[in-house]
């Protein structure tokens, strides 16, 4: 019963182990490999490689591609002698082949042939198309299949081109055989009839020379005396020379059937037959004994013994060695398993192949992870989902680029003195198009004080230029005094943007003007001071345009004033100062205006007033403002143009200190203040 189950259980377990077997064989199948490992090509000859058992893409290259080079589809061409490792290239994976490309050479470099005979000549190693030729045909000649054919005695050299190269060997042409043996012939003798009146000459020995297996017919005669009988005999001796393996002899067959093998031939040609003691020596050793090259017939591996032979140069025969087995290399291999394949263990001996310890690695499967990228403007995005281990995609999505958004933009923004800038920006990237300068947006003066219509309606628009308007009887001071000029030092103004703040400082010229300081009652005892200076000129050139405008006006036909007296022009000059001080008819010290001229004998009927600060460039236009402004006013008019009246004061005090002058009119610090005093008493110029 034990006995049985021990059965049972060999046999299961032999079915285990062949199973095994089979599922390592069947995925050692599976893998890829090349179809060969070694290889060996001749110069210009080709094989194709193939890496069996792959569905992937393959990259072949050389490790010299002087030696041989290998196209995108694994074929390799042989270019020059030496040895060079082909990989194939798939995956992360290489396999790689070794191959051998021989040196060609000529079968041998030296040979000895006879008149007449041929050698065939062979280039080893070399799938090219040979060349063949002879140094010196009239020697020897060689067919294009490399056949040599000897023609007379000499030395000559034949040569095989291929590729480029020449490869040459050395030939004897000998009119002897190549175991040549010199033949001396011994004297025999045959009867005949005797003559006693014929006398033989004694002959000599002759020499003959015999080439291998041919025969030499000879003929040895012998001397007698006379009347005595001569016998001839006859021989033919064929020459054996020896081999690597057998030894030379020469064969002597005479005429009546002997034959005769002969020890006493020295040599043949170059060839001794005998030794130093005069016998014919045994057959020659293989020449390879010294000097063996070998050649590989069957390669040796870890499971079997190869195979080695060497070649006599002589006769050509193979003497066969064996190769012993090449001891097992291991090497640890792992393949990874994939996604979707499974991967792979084991140790390969990197000798000869063989795997051992095979085991399987399963497959990871996918890990899938849904991605997206955003589209710019210029870049399309994406929804994706991918394998994270391998990246496989199984969803592919594309968001197309959304393009430019370009919004019109201040970068910097302009001041008073510095330029700006503005583009076209785009409000998702940022990207800048069409940049351009803002010019610098000038100072906006602060106005200080505004003089409106009801005081200077009757100014003309040529007003004083550090005043500005922006419509009809409206004017703004831009302009601030800071210190008001004396004759003796410079004054100062400035004006101040409202924007940023900042001011612009200027200098004031000094007073050129006779000005001095003029005393006025102010009633009570008390007095005030005004400075400024009586501009005669005006007055003299107003009184005229005055009497131009009474006797010119169409309607009045009013006479002609005359000049006043003295006076008449004092009390002028005198309300004049006053009113610089007080812009009123009614006198600082509260009394009318008529009230100056008491006590003159001077009555002042009527009187015209008028302050301003548009002062002009020349005494002419300033007297013509002036009486435009009494011109405008129809009181003032009226008063022009009265009757009763013969002559007139007229006074023009430009007041340096503005005393009542508005707020609005600063800074004006010339003032015109005039005074028209119209008298009934005629006019007498008194100087």
């Amino acid at each position: 019963m034990n006995n049985f189950k021990k059965i049972i259980a060999m046999v299961l377990s032999f079915i285990l182990l062949v199973s095994t077997i089979s599922d390592v064989s069947v995925l050692a199948a599976r893998q890829p490999k090349l179809n060969k490992k070694t290889a060996t090509i001749y110069v210009g000859s080709t094989l194709q490689l193939k890496l069996k058992n792959n569905k992937k893409n393959v990259t072949w290259s050389s490790s010299n591609k002087k030696i041989a080079t290998v196209t995108k589809k694994g074929k390799v061409t042989g270019k020059k002698a030496g040895n060079v490792t082909i990989t194939a290239k798939a995956g992360s994976k290489k396999y790689k082949c070794k191959v051998t490309v021989p040196q060609p050479k000529l079968s041998t470099t030296n040979v000895a042939i006879y008149i007449g005979a041929k050698y065939q000549l062979k280039l080893k190693n070399n799938k090219k198309n040979v060349t063949w030729s002879s140094s010196n045909k009239k020697i020897a000649t060689v067919t294009k299949k490399g056949e040599i054919t000897g023609k007379n005695a000499g030395n000559v050299t034949i040569t095989a081109k291929a590729g480029g190269k020449k490869y040459k060997c050395k030939v004897i042409i000998s009119a002897k055989a190549k175991a040549d043996v010199p033949v001396v012939v011994a004297p025999t003798t045959t009867e005949t009839t005797k003559n006693p009146e014929t006398t033989v000459a004694p002959t000599t020995k002759t020499e003959e020379v015999v080439t291998p297996n041919e025969t030499t017919s000879n003929t040895v005669e012998t001397t007698t005396k006379p009347n005595e009988t001569v016998s001839t005999e006859t021989y033919v001796d064929e020459v054996i020379p020896p081999t690597c393996t057998t030894d030379g002899k020469i064969i002597r067959r005479y005429s009546d059937g002997r034959v005769e093998t002969l020890k006493g031939a020295d040599k043949v040609g170059d060839i001794i037959y005998t030794d130093e003691n005069g016998e014919l020596v045994g057959h020659y050793e293989h020449p390879y004994v010294e000097n063996p090259v070998w050649h590989t017939e069957v390669e040796a591996s870890c499971n079997h013994v190869g195979k080695k032979y060497r070649i006599c140069e002589r006769c050509g025969e193979k003497c066969f060695e064996e190769i012993p087995k090449i001891q097992h290399t291991w090497k640890d291999y792992k393949k990874d398993a994939t996604c979707e394949e499974v991967g792979e263990e084991y140790m390969y001996c990197t000798v000869c192949g063989e795997k051992r310890n095979y085991k399987t690695i399963e497959a990871k499967g996918h890990n899938y992870v849904p991605t997206k990228k955003d589209a710019t403007c210029t870049e399309a995005g994406y929804n994706r989902t991918k394998c994270t281990r391998c990246g496989k995609i199984i969803k592919d999505e594309t968001i197309k680029a959304l393009g430019h958004k370009y919004v019109s933009t201040r970068i910097v923004n302009p001041s008073c003195t510095e330029s700006g800038e503005q583009a076209d920006i785009c409000s998702r990237c940022g990207k800048v198009i069409n940049k351009e300068e803002i010019p610098a947006i000038g100072h906006d003066w602060k106005v200080f004080s505004t003089c409106d219509e009801n005081f200077l309606k009757n100014f003309p628009f040529d007003y004083n230029p550090e005043m500005s308007s922006d419509n009809y009887g409206k004017y703004e001071l831009i302009y601030m005094y800071t210190r008001y000029p004396t004759h003796d030092e410079f004054g100062q103004k400035y004006r101040e943007c409202k924007k940023c703040g900042y001011k612009e400082y200027s200098k004031v010229a000094k007073l050129t003007t006779p000005s001095k300081y003029y005393t006025i009652s102010l009633g009570g005892g008390k007095t005030a001071q005004v400075f400024g200076y009586y501009d005669r000129e005006v007055a003299d050139l107003l009184f005229e345009k005055t009497n131009d405008y009474r006797t010119g006006n169409v309607l009045a036909k009013r006479i002609a004033l005359n000049k006043p007296k003295a006076e008449l022009q004092k009390c002028s000059d005198i309300r004049a100062a006053e009113a610089s001080y007080s812009y009123s008819h009614t006198r600082p010290n509260g009394s009318s205006y008529g009230s100056v001229s008491e006590g003159t004998g001077t009555p002042i009927l009527a009187e015209n007033l008028d302050a301003t600060g548009n002062i002009l460039n020349t005494a002419n236009k300033n007297a013509e403002m002036l009486l435009s402004d009494f011109k405008n006013s129809y009181k003032h008019n009226d008063i022009l143009l009265m009757t009763g009246v013969k002559s007139v004061g007229i006074s023009v005090f430009v007041s340096e200190d503005l005393g009542s002058i508005p707020s609005c009119m600063y800074p004006i610090r010339y003032a015109y203040t005039t005074i028209m005093d119209f008298s009934s008493n005629s006019g007498i110029v008194e100087n």
